[in-house]
């Protein structure tokens, strides 16, 4: 394939997934910022309150290793189609918790976003599939400036939506809903193709001899920390 081909693909990829950070992206802090709030007017007790946003990191924790089997199998599009399917349905339960008064399916709706949140993690991976060595450090980095675009657009979407319906931040989850399915249709315009089959070597290390690895300890640990202050932050902010 030409040379200008393979990097008009490229750049088209990376603009979808730009957009996906920016558009997609915002929903997780509106989620972020709305799940405590909501959480402490639904919960039994006030120290729950916080217990949806566990179970959004959860969520992605547990889906993230099928996602990326999925996309192995399947390619990228069709794992990030999921990822915004599992946003919509967990964005629909938690506003139907909300509608009932049920903590229960607001904490089921939360796990279920966690699915979009593990998908948005592989954009930036994405981004590198059909770039050249030298353009992919720089996919790569618009890829996660585009968070940036989310952080804002996240806030102000929760200012004109919390209070738009009788329900305080019904409105906010329906909003989430409408973004996902509308977002879910970007995907569709990406060109990256499914990768070849790789052969497991019978050397290959195993998921408990990775963890013994300290380069893989270190990197789980910094992960682990600085997961843990972001969410403080976040949940502690509004």
């Amino acid at each position: 394939m030409p040379e200008t081909s393979v990097l008009s693909k490229a750049r088209r990829n990376l603009t979808v997934l730009v957009i996906a950070q920016g558009y997609l992206g915002s929903q997780m802090p509106m989620m972020f910022i709305v799940s405590a709030l909501a959480g402490q007017s639904l919960a039994p007790n006030a120290c729950l309150a916080t217990l949806p946003i566990s179970l959004i990191v959860l969520g992605s924790m547990l889906s993230a290793t099928p996602l990326s089997g999925i996309m192995q199998r399947h390619g990228r599009m069709l794992g990030f189609i999921i990822g915004a399917t599992g946003g919509a349905i967990g964005a629909a339960l938690s506003a139907w918790g909300l509608a009932t008064g049920s903590f229960v399916l607001f904490l089921i709706g939360s796990a279920f976003a966690g699915m979009y949140m593990s998908s948005q993690g592989f954009f930036r991976f994405a981004a590198a599939d059909t770039a050249s060595e030298a353009f992919r450090p720089k996919a790569i980095s618009y890829v996660i400036a585009a968070g940036l675009a989310s952080a804002v657009i996240g806030p102000q979407l929760v200012k004109v939506t919390a209070d738009a319906t009788v329900v305080p931040f019904l409105g906010t989850f329906l909003a989430i809903i409408m973004i996902n399915a509308s977002g879910a249709f970007l995907f569709l315009l990406l060109d990256i193709p499914k990768p070849k089959a790789v052969k497991v070597s019978e050397n290959a290390r195993t998921r408990l001899e990775l963890l013994k690895s300290p380069k893989v300890l270190v990197a789980i640990i910094c992960a682990m920390v600085s997961y843990s202050l972001m969410n403080l932050v976040m949940t502690s902010t509004p």
